[in-house]
């Protein structure tokens, strides 16, 4: 190559070794231009994905939303319909990281509100067994010897301890039903 400026001649290089003016060659040009173009088109590649994502992102949020996700005030319905939920949710083709998350609190909420459900209704079923025991003593040999009124304070008693008994039964098998539910999830 020959410099336009000073006229030196060399072989290497786009810049002249004398002066440091720019050789302009046809191959120079092409390179420069194939550079910008691949900036171009990598720049417009982001940007479409950019907006695929977003739009990715508003398609499976309204899919999620379109979930029946229940406020039930009963919180025994409420998880198993939420499971449904989230089992359903599970099986979309979901691939943003919003959905997922959206999915993950979905699983967090279910978990929450089984949480909540056990310590309400998990109770020992052994002291209560002690105290429909105790009750239904105290009203046989206190309250039936007293007469007509004796009778129906005992037969309270007595309904009234082993219903919490029974109340507690009827909490250990959902529990043990809803504990099935989580193990799935």
């Amino acid at each position: 190559m020959v410099c336009k400026n000073c006229g030196t001649e060399f072989d290497e290089g786009i810049f002249c070794p004398e002066c440091g003016t720019k050789i302009e060659t046809e191959e120079n040009i092409k390179n420069a231009l194939s550079e910008e173009t691949t900036d171009f088109v990598d720049k417009q590649q982001r940007a479409y994905d950019i907006l695929n994502e977003y739009e990715q992102v508003e398609k499976e949020k309204k899919i999620i939303s379109e979930l029946s996700w229940s406020d039930d005030k009963d919180i025994e319905n409420r998880i198993k319909q939420r499971v449904k939920a989230y089992k359903k949710a599970k099986t979309l083709d979901l691939r943003t990281d919003q959905a997922k998350q959206l999915i993950q609190k979905m699983r967090d909420d279910i978990k929450a509100d089984y949480y909540k459900y056990v310590r309400e209704k998990d109770g020992s079923l052994g002291a209560h067994r002690f105290w429909a025991i105790v009750l239904t003593l105290i009203a046989v040999f206190v309250l039936f010897p007293l007469g007509i009124v004796g009778i129906i304070i005992g037969i309270l008693f007595i309904f009234g301890g082993w219903g919490l008994v029974s109340d507690l039964k009827k909490a250990k098998r959902t529990i043990a039903e809803l504990r099935k539910l989580m193990d799935e999830i």
